[in-house]
Formats: C-alpha cells, structure tokens, sequence
C-alpha cells in the first residue's frame, strides 16, 4: 500500500507537459520594378533612365508678304539687263555694274572744270568725269571750232569726283527705295501726266507717307516703272524717258552695251600740239 501512494506522489510530482511555443511566420511582401526585378519597397527599385524627347517647332515660319514695289522691281529685273532714263540735261546709263551720265550739252563742275561725261564703276564705288573733246564736237556739230574747244586741254584726262554725288537714282532706285514699305494708296486707274511737255499714261499711282509727307510714285503704264515722283512740298522729279535694254540717242536706236558705259580715249587725231 505505500509503495502505491508513493507512485502516485511520483506521478503527480511530474510537471505537466506545457504547450509548444507557437512560431511566428511573417510574410515578406515583395514589389515587382520596371525591369522586372523584385524589392520589397518602390524605394529600393533602381532609377529608370528617362530619354528626353526635343521636339522641334516644324511650324513654318510666315510668310512675308511682298509689298507693290518689290513685285515691280523684280519683275523689271527679270525682264531687262540694263535701262536709261531722260533727265532735263543729261541721259542716264545703268547695267548694275557700271553707270554714266551722259549730257546733253556741256556741263561744268563745282570748281568750273567742263565735262561731257561722267562714269561710274558701281562695285567699286567710284567716279571719274570727263571733257570728251568728240563729244564736244557732236554737241555743237557744225559750229565747233577747235580752237574754241572747252575740252582740248582735258584730252582723256580724268577728273576723280564724289560717287555718292553720282550715284544714279532712277526709277529701278526708287522702287528698291519703297520696296519694304507698304502703301497708303494704290490707285490702279489709267491716268494721264505731264512730263517734259509730253503727256504719258500712268498706271497704278501709288501713295506712301514719308516722315509725315505724301510721296507718289507715277508708274509708267508700259514698262511698269516710276516716270514721276511727286513729293508733298518738293518739286516733281521727272523722267523724261526710260528705257530697258534699247535707247534711243538722236532719233537713232542703241543697245546698252559695256561700249556705252566705259570710257575710250579719243582718236590720235585729237592730239594736237
């Protein structure tokens, strides 16, 4: 009997069996990156490289509108090589690259020196005037005397002279002069002007202000050029004639050449003692 109650006092001794630690599982939550690699946050995924795209402006940039007196002057300047224009005392010659003035009578300048003739180098921008003892001649015709000659002491002798004073400035000049600026005025009837005593039909009329003033080109109905440039308070400037390619000297018709425009010396008959 007591070695029974001695198990029993054994078995109860005995600790019971105490339940196992239960095990945490924690589960990692991972992220899939732009280049398919995994991470557990956005923060750690690498930087994507982000290709700048420069998208240029392929609009078209306006188109300038061209003014009245542009389209005049080039379609002149596709038409013709050279021109004339009449001035009251004198004609003037221009291909562009070369130019003269050529009078009509004898003319003398500032200091008095007789001339005949004054050319122009345009690229180089000078000028030389000249008292051509022949052409002397063919102004007075019958009544020239030699030893009345204004230019037999100034044979083939060359003055040197302003350019900017000789420049030419006819109706190819004032066109490019108004070739940016835009009209107040087109006129676009036929009208009739005076010039020289000589009515000439002009069409269109063409109307600018200039620092306040009213300047009107009168282009010629032909040759679509200015005859005449009426300025608010100024005189009138007045071509006579002009003429592309072709002018007419003495009744006679000539072909603007580089003949007309560069000076020759005169014969050796000229040269006398």
């Amino acid at each position: 009997m007591k070695r029974v109650m001695l198990l029993l006092f054994l078995i109860a001794c005995v600790a019971a069996p105490q339940p196992a630690a239960e095990e945490k599982v924690v589960e990692k939550v991972l992220v899939q990156c732009w280049d398919n690699s995994t991470v557990e946050s956005l923060a750690q995924c690498p930087q994507k490289q982000v290709s700048r795209v420069v998208v240029e402006n392929t609009t078209a940039a306006p188109v300038k509108e061209k003014q009245i007196a542009e389209l005049l002057l080039e379609d002149a300047r596709s038409k013709f090589k050279a021109h004339a224009f009449l001035l009251e005392d004198r004609m003037v010659l221009s291909d562009g690259a070369y130019a003269r003035h050529m009078f009509s009578k004898l003319s003398k300048l500032q200091n008095g020196t007789p001339i005949t003739d004054v050319y122009l180098d345009v690229a180089n921008r000078t000028a030389f005037a000249y008292c051509s003892i022949e052409r002397e001649a063919d102004l007075l015709s019958g009544s020239f005397e030699y030893e009345r000659s204004n230019c037999k002491e100034f044979v083939n002798v060359a003055f040197e002279v302003q350019f900017n004073e000789w420049e030419p400035h006819g109706p190819l000049e004032f066109l490019k002069d108004f070739s940016s600026r835009a009209p107040i005025l087109v006129e676009e009837n036929v009208q009739t002007v005076s010039i020289g005593g000589n009515s000439k039909s002009v069409q269109p009329s063409i109307h600018y202000m200039v620092d306040g003033k009213r300047v009107i080109l009168r282009i010629d109905k032909r040759y679509k050029v200015p005859i005449k440039i009426e300025r608010e308070g100024s005189q009138a400037i007045d071509f006579r004639d002009a003429f592309f390619d072709v002018m007419v000297v003495e009744g006679r018709q000539f072909k603007i050449t580089s003949d007309w425009l560069l000076y020759k010396n005169v014969s050796d008959y000229w040269k006398k003692e």
